[in-house]
C-alpha cells in the first residue's frame, strides 16, 4: 500500500524549492536545517523518488521534483480554500478572495472595485495576479484562484470546463499625442504620416488592431508598425512622445483623453470594435461567501 502524503511535508518542500536552500528554508520555517532535510527525505521515501539535487550552492529540482512541486502548489491552494470556506461558513465573516486577470482589466478597471470591496469589507483580503488567458483558465481549473477575468476579441469566449459569464465591453480607440501634427488629418493621411505603435503579434491587442485595419479595407502597404511592445503603459508612453498612433481600449486611455494629453482619431466605422471581458469560475463548485460577494460587486458595477 502506498504511503499517504503528508501535507506538512508538501508545504515544507514548496518552501525549500522557493528558498533554493535548506538553510534559508529552515530560517523561514523556524526549524533546524537537519529537521528540514529529514522531512524532505521522508517525502522522497513516500514517493520513492529523488526530488532535489544539489548543484553548487543551490538546490535544483529533478524532473520528478518539478512535477511534485506543481502538484503540491495546487494541493496547498485547495487546502487553503477548504480552510477558508469552513471558516467563512462557521463565522459568517468575509475572508479571502483570489483573482487572476489580464493586465488591461487588472490595471485600469479593477482598482476602483477593489477599493470599494475593501471599504465595504475591511477584514477581507484580496490577492491579484496577472496572466494570459490560457494560464488564467488553468489557474481557475486547478482552483489556485477563485475567479478569473479574461479579455477576448471574440464575440463569445468558450471553454468546455469553465463557467463563463459576460462582464463588460470596452471600446477600442485610435489615439495620438494631442501635440502631434497629424491629429486633425483624415485617417488615411494619419496612417501615412504616423506609424503604428502596437503589441506583439500573438496578443489580443494586435489581433484587434489587425481586425480594425482589415475592416477599414486597408492593405499592409497603407500602414506600418514602428515598434511592438508587450505592455500597454509602454505603448502609451510611445504615443505620448509623439512616436506614432495606437489602437487601445478606452478604459486604458480615459485619463489621457480627459486631460487632453491624447487626441482620439475618428474611425470611419458605424461603431468601434469592442474588447470583451468575461468572468470565469469552476462549475459545480461551492462558492465561498467572499467569492460570491466579489462576483456580485463585479457584475452589478458593470450593469449600472
Amino acid at each position: 500500500m502506498d504511503t499517504p502524503l503528508n501535507l506538512h511535508h508538501l508545504h515544507l518542500f514548496c518552501t525549500v524549492v522557493e528558498c533554493r536552500s535548506f538553510s534559508k528554508a529552515a530560517q523561514v520555517l523556524m526549524m533546524t536545517q537537519p529537521a528540514v532535510s529529514s522531512q524532505i527525505k521522508s517525502l522522497e521515501q513516500s514517493l520513492s523518488t529523488i526530488l532535489l539535487e544539489r548543484t553548487g550552492k543551490e538546490l535544483q529540482l529533478t524532473e520528478a521534483g518539478a512535477q511534485v512541486y506543481d502538484s503540491a502548489k495546487k494541493i496547498m491552494a485547495l487546502e487553503h480554500g477548504l480552510r477558508a470556506t469552513v471558516k467563512e461558513l462557521n463565522s459568517g465573516q468575509v475572508g479571502h478572495v483570489s483573482i487572476a486577470t489580464n493586465r488591461p482589466f487588472g490595471r485600469y478597471l479593477l482598482p476602483k472595485l477593489l477599493s470599494k470591496f475593501i471599504a465595504d469589507h475591511p477584514r477581507s483580503e484580496v490577492s491579484i495576479q496577472y496572466a494570459d488567458t490560457l494560464r488564467i483558465c488553468e489557474l481557475v481549473l486547478d482552483e489556485v484562484v477563485d475567479i478569473g477575468v479574461v479579455s477576448s476579441d471574440d464575440h463569445q469566449f468558450k471553454h468546455s470546463k469553465l463557467h463563463i459569464r459576460f462582464l463588460h465591453s470596452d471600446e477600442w480607440c485610435l489615439v495620438s499625442s494631442a501635440r502631434a501634427p497629424w491629429t486633425a488629418l483624415p485617417l488615411l493621411q494619419v496612417l501615412e504620416a504616423a506609424p503604428l505603435v502596437s503589441s506583439l503579434e500573438d496578443s489580443t491587442n494586435w489581433r484587434e488592431t489587425k481586425y480594425i485595419l482589415d475592416s477599414l479595407q486597408l492593405t499592409d502597404a497603407q500602414y506600418r508598425v514602428c515598434v511592438r511592445l508587450d505592455d500597454i503603459e509602454s505603448i502609451k508612453a510611445m504615443v505620448a512622445e509623439g512616436s506614432g498612433v495606437a489602437f487601445l481600449p478606452r478604459s486604458c486611455i480615459q485619463t489621457q483623453l480627459s486631460q487632453a494629453e491624447f487626441a482620439e482619431i475618428e474611425l470611419p466605422l458605424k461603431s468601434n470594435p469592442h474588447l470583451t471581458f468575461w468572468i470565469i469560475t469552476k462549475p459545480k463548485r461551492q462558492v465561498r461567501p467572499t467569492v460570491d460577494q466579489f462576483i456580485h460587486l463585479l457584475t452589478t458595477h458593470f450593469r449600472e
